[in-house]
């Protein structure tokens, strides 16, 4: 039996864990994947001798396995992978063409006021007889915000079109853990790139590290999490070294 050395390259994977073993649903690459570790422990339970000529020594010992662990570490994220680093739920929402007319506004100096619609169509912002060529507001067309200089007097009701739009955000904070199924595919560069895949059926995940949105660094998602027996499995998770 030849002996191999094992450097790995790779991509992790994930699929929402749903009943039944392998009845995933569509997988999606995590992209950019720092770490992918399965931990694989067991506990020694050993029966002390109290005997004087030997005592404290072993006169029996058993050693019980215990629950495998899967640390992962993403150094970028898509829409599902953010919201399991925020333990929320992921929305997608849609908002369609449109304008305002003659809203009735109370514009506050020194404030910046939000309005009930984002992706405002540039140019078409007025407050009274006060337009954005005026330069008396500023006007964040992508997010809705309208900004009152101090000192501002301005007032009037307020009229804008909007584009339609699709907006993808994340309801932080609705979940404790995540469960899904994750699979690395990747090459052994030690073993003349020979294919690997491991696969976990069934993890609960959970972030292990807070997020830091204003760090002069590249954000780290760091989840970790418990594999569990699935149905059908004889182990928590398998290891194939693939045919070349």
């Amino acid at each position: 039996m030849q002996n191999n050395a094992h450097l790995y390259a790779g991509t992790v994977y994930m699929a929402v864990y749903s009943p039944g073993g392998e009845n995933w649903k569509t997988w999606y690459d995590t992209g950019y994947s720092e770490q992918f570790q399965v931990s694989v422990e067991s506990e020694s339970k050993s029966l002390e001798s109290r005997r004087y000529e030997n005592y404290g020594q072993a006169v029996a010992t058993v050693n019980l396995a215990k629950p495998t662990k899967v640390t992962m570490k993403l150094r970028t994220t898509n829409q599902e992978t953010l919201a399991m680093a925020l333990l929320g739920s992921s929305v997608t929402t849609t908002q369609t063409a449109g304008s305002v007319t003659g809203q009735a506004m109370t514009w506050e100096a020194g404030k910046i006021h939000q309005l009930q619609h984002t992706s405002l169509v540039s140019g078409t912002v007025n407050i009274g007889t006060a337009t954005e060529a005026d330069n008396l507001f500023v006007v964040d067309h992508a997010l809705g915000t309208i900004a009152i200089p101090e000192g501002s007097t301005l007032t009037g009701a307020l009229s804008y079109d909007y584009a339609a739009a699709t907006v993808k955000s994340i309801q932080g904070a609705t979940q404790s853990s995540f469960t899904v199924a994750i699979q690395l595919v990747g090459n052994n560069l030690a073993d003349n790139n020979r294919p690997v895949r491991v696969t976990c059926w069934k993890v609960t995940l959970s972030p292990k590290t807070a997020i830091d949105f204003l760090k002069n660094e590249h954000a780290e998602f760091e989840f970790e999490g418990s594999v569990e027996l699935v149905a059908g499995k004889t182990g928590p998770f398998l290891v194939e070294v693939l045919a070349q």
